[in-house]
Formats: C-alpha cells, sequence, structure tokens
C-alpha cells in the first residue's frame, strides 16, 4: 500500500473515529472494474469516486453493502468516474463550471456501468433509480426515471 493510501486511511479512521457509532473504514482492495483503491468508510452520497494525493479512490458506504447486485452497479459506477476522466482536473471543472455537467457525468457514468456489470447488477440499479421517480436528483443530478431509462437503454434491455 502506497504512503498515499496509508494516509487516505488514516483520515478516514479519524473521520470514524469521531463518532463513536460510525464503523471504521476498512480498505476493500482493487475495485474489480477498473483496479482502483476502494474503502468502506461512512460516505453521506453513498459512494464517490475522487482523488486523494494524486491517487484516484472509491469510497463505498456500508449502507451500500445490502444488495450484491446493487454494490456491483455502484462500484462500477464509480469506477466509470473515473475512467471517463470525470476526477481529473478537466472534469471536476466542467462539472463545476456547467449546470448540466453534472447530469452529464452521471449518466455517462452509469451507462459505462451498464456495460460493463453482469446484466442482473443492471436491472436491479434501473429498478432502483426507477422507485426514485421522476423528480430530479439533488444538485444537479439526473431524476431516477431518467437514470433508470438511461441503464436500461445502455444494458441493451
Amino acid at each position: 500500500m502506497s504512503l498515499g493510501m496509508i494516509r487516505l486511511l488514516l483520515v478516514l479512521t479519524a473521520i470514524a473515529a469521531s463518532s463513536p457509532s460510525v464503523a471504521q473504514p476498512q480498505p476493500l482492495g482493487p475495485a474489480a472494474f477498473c483496479g482502483i483503491p476502494t474503502f468502506a468508510a461512512p460516505n453521506p452520497q453513498g459512494a464517490s469516486a475522487t482523488v486523494w494525493q494524486g491517487q484516484p479512490v472509491i469510497i463505498i458506504d456500508h449502507s451500500q453493502f445490502q444488495n450484491p447486485a446493487w454494490l456491483q452497479f455502484v462500484v462500477a459506477h464509480e469506477c466509470a468516474h473515473h475512467v471517463l476522466g470525470h476526477t481529473l482536473p478537466s472534469g471536476m471543472w466542467f462539472r463545476n463550471t456547467t449546470y448540466w455537467a453534472t447530469a452529464a457525468q452521471e449518466l455517462q457514468a452509469d451507462c459505462w456501468a451498464a456495460g460493463t456489470v453482469h446484466p442482473r447488477a443492471s436491472a436491479v440499479a434501473s429498478q432502483q433509480f426507477f422507485q426514485q421517480g421522476p423528480f430530479p436528483g439533488p444538485a444537479g443530478y439526473p431524476s431516477g426515471a431518467e437514470r433508470s431509462a438511461n441503464i436500461r437503454r445502455c444494458a441493451g434491455f
């Protein structure tokens, strides 16, 4: 494990230690779809792709582990953000300066994931988002209905 990964694990441990009811972060190893180091740790977004000290990482909240098919899609979706360049400075600049960029990047990541995972995982993700309905997601995210239809299209359903 690199020095940067050790530092990330220490920071995540400190965050988790600040609340006794929060589980300690756990390194999960490289993500199956992209080889990016992945950690289980408290994450209010559910999961996120980010860069820590120049190293790409994926952080997944423990709440995402309830359904293996859903977890497979979530990991692939976060891998997609790295693979598609969304976590590079140019991708972050685009997301932060263009009002529709968040929705576009989320739909791109969903599509990449749907084409990568087992069809069952795409079906579970499509259903999960469909249940969120036609209302726009937070902070510029697409609606659940839009994400569901996009996943189905990209998975070839």
